[in-house]
């Protein structure tokens, strides 16, 4: 291999092989340290020329400790809203079963009775008035009808006087 693909190539196996070769002795630090850097946990500090970065770092911080606290707050939101469901379900029970005590013992039997005899004096009420009705029509149809009969009498009695 020869001219710019050697190189690369050359720069890749020293490169790789300084990865297979680095611990925390090679670097001169301490063991916990070096496992922390390697596995995520710690990341070097940022330095001047990072500055954007460190603002763009911050404002995502932010971000997630807003988000965190909403999350939080949904949570507490949520289990508030299941207490005030299961808190109203219980109410609605209690409720329903009042009303079925209620409506078992109502109408009374002083209700019925009372019932029964307004429907009685309403019936009598309605008896009375088509009685009276009846009456009142019959005799205004005697009347009616002793009206012609008057009326030829005296048509009578005119034509016999001339």
């Amino acid at each position: 291999m020869s001219g710019e693909s050697g190189y690369f190539f050359t720069n890749l196996s020293c490169a790789l092989q300084f990865v297979q070769d680095m611990n925390y002795a090679s670097l001169k630090m301490d063991r916990s340290e070096f496992e922390a850097y390697t596995s995520g946990d710690l990341v070097p500090p940022l330095n001047m020329m990072n500055c954007g970065c460190n603002q763009a770092l911050g404002s995502m911080e932010e971000s997630l400790a807003r988000l965190r606290e909403l999350i939080e707050r949904q949570h507490t939101l949520s289990s508030r809203i299941d207490e005030v469901e299961r808190r109203l379900s219980a109410e609605e029970a209690e409720l329903s079963e009042e009303f079925r005590k209620v409506l078992s013992s109502y109408p009374s039997e002083e209700y019925q009775k009372l019932k029964e005899q307004i429907a009685r004096e309403e019936k009598e009420t309605m008896e009375v008035c088509s009685l009276t009705s009846t009456f009142t029509n019959s005799s205004r149809s005697s009347a009616e009808a002793e009206e012609p009969e008057k009326m030829r009498d005296n048509a009578t009695s005119t034509a016999v006087e001339q």
